[in-house]
């Protein structure tokens, strides 16, 4: 057998031996595993079956529903215009997004934006009572005169608590429809 031969039939041997790996790779991915879960009963008691049904959801989008903002300045927290609740519980972070759109010409640039506000008692009878604002994860757009839609840019925050109070503000002179999207995700 010549050098040339030699090495032809090494490089087909290498090639066989890899595409048989990955094909083999793929038959053992495909077929059911074994899985051993360990029982820590005093840290992380485990009772009864484990298994996952369906796939494993590691994000989830979410959006509140159109809401009606009318002018009410960032710092008048007490008037601010309630636009419901987000439930985050099960993840770690959240990429929020805002979408404005003005009704009627505006005259001059202002704001609007979302001030999310943990859902917990104290948090909330400090909002209530005091106007303060504990905690909050906050997304605005800013709006100019004949610009009919306007977009935030997309904050990415950890999550701390697992619901937030949705509270909008908007300082311009006219009402302005927001729509906020929330990007849940466990990373």
């Amino acid at each position: 057998m010549s050098r040339r031969q030699t090495a032809l039939a090494a490089c087909v041997l290498a090639a066989l031996l890899v595409f048989g790996s990955l094909a083999l790779g793929q038959r053992i991915s495909d077929t059911i595993q074994q899985v051993l879960v360990t029982n820590f009963p005093e840290r992380f008691p485990v009772t009864g079956r484990v298994g996952i049904e369906g796939p494993v959801r590691l994000g989830r989008a979410v959006a509140l529903g159109e809401t009606l903002v009318s002018p009410v300045p960032r710092e008048s927290t007490t008037d601010l215009i309630e636009g419901g609740v987000l439930d985050a519980s099960g993840f770690t972070s959240v990429t929020l997004s805002l979408v404005a759109e003005v009704k009627g010409d505006l005259g001059r640039p202002g704001e609007v934006g979302a001030l999310l506000v943990p859902d917990v008692e104290v948090v909330q009878r400090a909002y209530r009572e005091t106007g303060d604002v504990l905690f909050p994860l906050e997304v605005s757009a800013a709006l100019r005169p004949k610009t009919l839609y306007s977009a935030s840019n997309q904050p990415i925050y950890t999550l701390a608590f697992p619901r937030y109070r949705v509270y909008f503000y908007n300082t311009t002179r006219k009402s302005v429809s927001v729509t906020l999207f929330a990007y849940l995700s466990a990373r």
